[in-house]
């Protein structure tokens, strides 16, 4: 098969003939028809972070959002059969410490993720743990198939801030963050905000929902937001989903005193916070957000699936903004790495 692998300490990744994966007594193997770039995919191509440097394996096959066809099970898989349509959790848990048994795989110490220590999506063929796949309805398409994982990051965050009749800030407006938009809306916020330092992806937004765009190095971030809260109030609820010191910094201060924050961008680098001002003499309640609660999330993503069914998706479509022969790769990361685009899809 064909295989999108971390082969060299380099920028770059290289795609490469291997054997297809083996299949186990317990696994599930899936024909890749879609598989989308995560933020979390582009330091593996880059090679620029110090956390995927010590995660990611040597000649690792990348990727892990994706959806498929299963070909085949194995023999004590009875959950998923032939011809199923499916996408998986990427969090591969064990199930058996402290945080599996009470409802927590999300943070089981001993995770494994796919296509990090685990053999990833940017491939033909993915072998899964039966345990670990989700079924998809057949008439979601391919594409939309493909983001349902980051989708349910961003419905995790959702459901622990009170979005209804809020005022919503998002800092940063990559994949993530126009998610966060159109689950923002669709969650019953009142007002949504969103900010970046991409012109392109803030008219992305607009077209998602959001009600008023910033870009912090254009407008003047700060007499934007002095103008919208002296009209129409504070700031209710932040999401971050920039993983940038500045946006992190920015959600906090305008955040109105008693508010809450999610977050869920990764952060490269250390930050330095005015913990005592920023945060504890305003009472607020900060939510770290990883991954999916397991399985909870994915049944409310489908939930909200089911709200947009009736317009064939469209939303969620017109977020993904390219549609990638996996041989090209190349031009893939290079466009997220540049912010002109939404959602990529590598198809097979």
């Amino acid at each position: 098969m064909k295989a999108l692998i971390k082969g060299t300490s380099e920028i770059g990744l290289e795609l490469v003939d291997m054997p297809n994966p083996e299949l186990g007594n317990n696994d599930v193997l899936i024909k890749v028809s879609a598989a989308s770039i995560c933020g979390s995919d582009v330091p593996i191509y880059y090679w620029d972070d110090v956390w995927t440097r010590n995660v990611v394996k040597s000649n690792q096959i990348i990727g892990h959002e994706f959806c498929g066809t299963v070909v085949e099970v194995g023999g004590n898989v009875t959950n998923v059969k032939a011809g199923d349509f499916v996408s998986a959790e990427g969090h591969l848990f064990c199930n058996e410490c402290f945080h599996c048994k009470t409802g927590e795989k999300h943070i089981c110490p001993n995770l494994r993720l796919v296509g990090f220590d685990y053999p990833g999506a940017f491939a033909e063929y993915i072998v899964i743990p039966s345990r670990n796949i989700v079924q998809i309805p057949l008439e979601i398409p391919p594409e939309v198939g493909s983001i349902l994982d980051p989708l349910g990051n961003v419905v995790h965050a959702c459901s622990k801030l009170p979005m209804v009749n809020s005022t919503v800030f998002i800092s940063g407006c990559g994949p993530l963050g126009l998610m966060a938009t159109l689950v923002s809306k669709l969650s019953g916020a009142r007002t949504v905000i969103a900010s970046d330092i991409s012109n392109y992806r803030l008219d992305l937004a607009k077209k998602l929902g959001a009600n008023i765009t910033i870009n912090p190095n254009e407008n003047g971030f700060s007499d934007a937001i002095s103008s919208f809260s002296a009209d129409q109030g504070k700031i209710d609820v932040h999401l971050e989903m920039s993983g940038s010191a500045n946006g992190l910094i920015n959600g906090l201060t305008v955040l109105r005193p008693g508010g809450y924050s999610a977050l869920v961008g990764l952060f490269k680098d250390e930050v330095t916070l005015n913990i005592s001002d920023l945060i504890i003499a305003k009472g607020l309640t900060i939510q770290g957000i990883i991954g999916r609660e397991i399985f909870t999330t994915w049944t409310e993503t489908f939930r909200f699936l089911e709200r947009i069914s009736a317009s064939n998706y469209i939303p969620l479509i017109s977020l993904i903004t390219h549609k990638i022969p996996i041989e090209n790769f190349k031009e893939g990361f290079e466009l997220m790495r540049s912010k002109t685009s939404g959602k990529i899809v590598f198809v097979f």
